[in-house]
């Protein structure tokens, strides 16, 4: 005869639950020893009052053995695993009769209710295997269409179709990788989504020149988007985006994008694409407002297209700030914001555009385009060849703190540069009845075409130095154009101004030993002059 039995037990709110029971009573002369067992997420106490509880209680191996059960409503069992041992999907379940046929995979499963708290769902629950061979779209597109907080275990996880956030969801990756070689669109982004900490990669190849983006969000409305500590790599062969987010059909919103810390390499076209709408920049619709991309890098971006560019935000977006990026081996642009409202971009990075050898003949080709208003630069970094466009219908464009070193050339139509230093072997140039204003700058010019140039516009230097490595021209002032130079410095070069064009030159010191026409300095001197029509008139 059993003398004595030892029965663990617990509770989960006003439900006792044994892990292991036998009918007894004290008539069977049996002692009875209550042994209190820890079980993670629920608290385990004590507890005399089984009698009601024992008989619904029993432990399955799997989901597929819990379903071959005829429950009783209430009934309370252990899984061990979602299909076989240790793999991460077995838990405590309650059935609900009222609930019969509902299946979402993880959660509720033909009326057996997973009880968890904290409101963490795990992927594994949802039979997500992670093990960077089986396709896990099912599992993961299941635990995603629970929506709340999801964590991953830190696997790979292989996905065949794309997988689409249509609840609002906050997204541990917890260092996984999710990956695929048979699509090239992974996740599309319907509802309000924190992703964060893990790698999302393709190695899909494909020439469609379809625009899709590896995390994309498109023709949705979302109060915010966050992606965090993530790395993106686009495996160079797809004709894709790294992140795009489009609201130009539909009427879409989305308010309050945050990316953060995410590295982003091997894309086909863009890195970044934003784009609001296509009504232009008198257009208010705002579909895109406050961006805020902080902490990124891009790599090897453009490797498919005809064009690649870093970053590019564009369509009337509302408020952007960028702050500490790198923007690395891109095909044609580094930065692009094209019609952006409010653009901030501090602490910056661009180096080596892929197409150097036409790069300063090919407008597609430029590192910076804006055409916007209320647009600052700080504290930038180039290095490469390239053409940098800085286009303002309104409000002039403001840099400040740029170190350029490559033959750039700049292209501005009200512009002003601070504090600066430009060593290049190109043009600086006011376009298109624009002004462009240097302050307190330093310029190296290299041999050849590299000048300051007025194209029928404004170019103002104020305590501009510049020097030239050769006695070729230093300024020229086209037809119609204005010149204006306080408190300069040249060596070597010549100033060249043509007819119709007018300027103001004071306080200037020119070391120059050089042959044109308008002006030739030999020597130091300062100088308060006047040019009128290409006429020098000198009060030294």
């Amino acid at each position: 005869m059993i003398s004595r039995m030892t029965i663990k037990f617990l509770t989960i709110g006003l439900i006792v639950v044994t892990l292991a029971s036998a009918s007894c009573s004290a008539e069977d002369g049996m002692d009875v020893e209550f042994v209190s067992q820890e079980f993670p997420g629920f608290t385990v106490t004590d507890s005399t009052d089984i009698e009601n509880s024992a008989d619904k209680f029993i432990t399955v191996a799997n989901i597929s053995e819990m379903l071959s059960l005829i429950p009783d409503d209430g009934m309370i069992i252990k899984v061990n695993a979602f299909a076989i041992d240790n793999d991460g999907g077995g838990g405590i379940f309650q059935y609900h009769e009222a609930q019969t046929g509902i299946n979402n995979g993880g959660t509720v499963i033909d009326g057996w209710v997973r009880q968890y708290d904290n409101n963490l769902i795990n992927i594994k629950w949802f039979g997500a295997k992670g093990d960077g061979i089986k396709d896990d779209s099912i599992a993961l597109q299941a635990a995603l269409d629970v929506g709340g907080f999801i964590i991953f275990d830190k696997a790979t996880y292989n996905i065949g179709t794309q997988l689409s956030i249509n609840q609002p969801c906050s997204i541990d990756l917890n260092g996984a990788t999710i990956t695929s070689s048979t699509i090239m669109r992974l996740i599309a982004v319907n509802k309000n989504t924190t992703l964060t900490n893990g790698n999302i990669t393709t190695t899909y190849a494909s020439s469609s020149q379809s625009l899709f983006g590896i995390i994309e969000s498109m023709n949705t409305s979302l109060d915010f988007l966050k992606l965090q500590d993530l790395f993106i790599d686009g495996g160079s062969n797809s004709e894709i985006d790294g992140i795009k987010i489009d609201c130009t059909v539909n009427n879409s919103i989305i308010n309050d994008i945050t990316i953060d810390n995410v590295v982003i390499e091997n894309t086909g076209i863009m890195g970044i694409e934003i784009i609001s709408h296509t009504g232009g920049m008198d257009d208010d619709l705002n579909h895109v407002n406050n961006v805020t991309i902080t902490n990124l890098k891009t790599k090897n971006t453009g490797t498919i297209s005809t064009y690649g560019m870093g970053i590019s935000i564009s369509g009337g977006v509302r408020k952007t700030v960028i702050n500490g990026i790198i923007v690395d081996d891109f095909k044609d642009i580094g930065i692009e914001n094209a019609g952006g409202k409010i653009f901030l971009c501090t602490n910056f990075e661009v180096k080596n555009p892929k197409l150097a050898s036409d790069i300063f003949v090919a407008t597609q080709q430029n590192q910076f385009y804006t055409s916007n208003e209320n647009t600052v630069f700080m504290n930038g970094d180039i290095r490469g060849n390239g053409k940098i466009n800085f286009k303002s219908d309104s409000n002039p464009i403001i840099v400040n703190n740029l170190q350029i070193n490559g033959d750039v050339k700049i292209d501005a139509v009200n512009a002003v540069i601070n504090n600066s230093t430009i060593n290049t072997g190109n043009v600086i140039q006011s376009l298109d009845g624009g002004k462009l204003v240097i302050n307190n700058t330093m310029v190296f010019f290299k041999s050849g075409i590299s000048r300051f140039q007025a194209n029928t516009s404004e170019i103002e230097l104020n305590n501009v130095t510049a020097t030239r490595t050769d006695d070729g021209m230093m300024i020229f002032c086209d037809t119609g154009s204005s010149l204006s130079i306080s408190y300069g410095k040249f060596t070597d070069g010549y100033i060249q101004v043509d007819s119709g064009s007018t300027g103001i030159i004071k306080n200037f010191e020119y070391d120059s030993v050089g042959s044109g026409n308008g002006f030739i300095g030999l020597g130091s001197y300062t100088f308060s002059f006047v040019f009128s029509n290409g006429v020098l008139i000198d009060n030294r």
